[in-house]
């Protein structure tokens, strides 16, 4: 998702998450008024909303990504989810913010579908190697890598393991 956003209004945006069926149609973790759970019990849990974050990808350009890194979906089954690019409301020329504003959506997009599976299948990924290898699970299989953008960003000091 490209937005052409000037630099001084990067503190002003924010990325927000939302889970959908796979075929993108149905919001699955709408709040309903009738939940009487606090927190409520969502199937999309963690830090759903992020802040601009200036790192280099691969090719050394410069760019602002939203990261999420403790995400999680709570039950098994295929997903996509919906990124939200929004804009909260600016100050005006007194330096105040405007209170009661809701800011503005600049665009949305969604991911391919995924699935989640149960939690015996999965093997967490592992940080990079700063120590010796850990050993593998008990069924002999070796553990995810992260992808090389994730260990670069790491690298550049995002909180992202």
């Amino acid at each position: 998702m490209a937005v052409q956003c000037s630099d001084p209004e990067h503190p002003y945006l924010i990325c927000h998450l939302s889970l959908h069926s796979a075929d993108g149609m149905t919001a699955l973790d709408p709040v309903s008024p009738s939940n009487t759970h606090f927190p409520p019990d969502r199937l999309l849990y963690g830090n759903l909303v992020s802040s601009p974050h200036y790192l280099r990808n691969l090719e050394g350009r410069s760019g602002v990504y939203f990261l999420f890194p403790d995400v999680s979906v709570r039950l098994q089954g295929r997903y996509v989810l919906q990124l939200t690019l929004m804009r909260l409301s600016r100050v005006d020329a007194s330096g105040m913010v405007r209170v009661g504003e809701s800011g503005s959506v600049l665009a949305q997009t969604r991911t391919r579908p995924f699935d989640v599976r149960p939690r015996h299948a999965y093997v967490a990924p592992r940080k990079p190697r700063r120590r010796p290898a850990l050993a593998c699970p008990a069924d002999g299989r070796s553990p995810t890598e992260q992808t090389p953008l994730t260990e670069f960003f790491f690298q550049q000091g995002a909180r992202i393991m």
